[in-house]
């Protein structure tokens, strides 16, 4: 694997998941992959598990290494990863340690204690009372960063560093309409009718994702504008892995059988393409911290119906 070796500071990002599930995983891999632009040194990632994700940031031209960390509760591999990430800090010469989401932060603020080398964490979600986030607020830091402006004063509520908002950016190579087939050629290329309005959700399928607000929204839709499709596009997440079933039997209960009313088709690696199927993108997350899904159907030139925050 290649390491950048730009001029500058060097330093670590950690990394907690090991599979691209969504909008971190995205937004780590569209700063590696514009990572000459940083006018930054060298970087190396360490992801805390195995799977998609270091493969993918490899291929974007990044130095990668996993450590199979295991979970919070397992005290032993805590203090094993944190000495590993201590000992990658001192071989790479870091110069700071940014931990991707506050779980990082856990890992990667430790073994920033030991070495001496600044920690910075981003606060990609909300914060919350949860194990983890309060578990990274008692790790010292010398500032956060968050996915908004939204997040940013909600972070800055909770914790005593300096939190500043750092928007995430969309993609507007692979969200480009001119590189794209036109509406009605995707359509056809999925399988989607080409006479009908299309009003469709990107997302991973998790509860405060809103799914189901999406397909209650649908069926009082239908109720009036029978010939209206709806389509949820988004893979099982697993960390929430009975919301899938739970949401067919929502689907099911309201009356819009699959293929009519509204249509789930799983995890998507052409996103654009279902984007640019839609005529109108919902966004319906319940205290979303930024909503990237958002600023891509706009790239597209898409009609978008949005929860206010972030």
């Amino acid at each position: 694997m290649n390491e950048r070796t730009q001029e500058g500071a060097r330093g670590v990002i950690v990394m907690p998941s090991g599979s691209a599930r969504g909008g971190a995983e995205e937004a780590l891999l569209q700063l590696i992959r514009n990572w000459d632009r940083t006018g930054l040194g060298a970087v190396r990632i360490v992801c805390l598990e195995s799977g998609d994700l270091p493969a993918a940031l490899a291929m974007s031209g990044a130095s990668v290494q996993v450590i199979e960390a295991g979970r919070l509760r397992e005290l032993g591999k805590v203090g094993g990863t944190v000495s590993r990430i201590a000992a990658i800090l001192r071989e790479h010469r870091a110069a700071v340690v940014l931990n991707w989401m506050t779980k990082a932060h856990v890992y990667g603020g430790l073994a920033g204690i030991l070495t001496g080398v600044p920690a910075l964490y981003f606060q990609m979600g909300l914060p919350d009372d949860g194990t983890v986030d309060r578990l990274s607020r008692l790790v010292p830091a010398r500032g956060a960063l968050a996915c908004s402006e939204f997040a940013a004063r909600a972070q800055a509520a909770r914790t005593s560093v300096p939190v500043i908002g750092v928007p995430l950016a969309a993609d507007l190579e692979r969200f480009d309409p001119g590189k794209l087939p036109s509406m009605t050629e995707a359509r056809e290329r999925l399988g989607l009718p080409t006479d009908r309005p299309v009003v469709g959700i990107v997302g991973r399928l998790q509860r405060w994702k809103g799914m189901h607000v999406f397909a209650e929204a649908i069926a009082r839709v239908r109720a009036a504008r029978p010939e209206v499709l709806g389509v949820i596009v988004g893979g099982v997440h697993d960390l929430e892995a009975d919301y899938e079933p739970e949401l067919r039997r929502i689907i099911a209960g309201l009356g819009q059988a699959e293929g009519d009313g509204i249509r789930m088709v799983g995890k998507q690696s052409n996103v654009p393409e279902w984007m640019m199927a839609m005529d109108v993108v919902v966004h319906a997350s319940d205290r979303e911290p930024f909503g990237i899904v958002v600023v891509e159907a706009m790239a597209l030139g898409k009609p978008v119906i949005a929860a206010k925050p972030g």
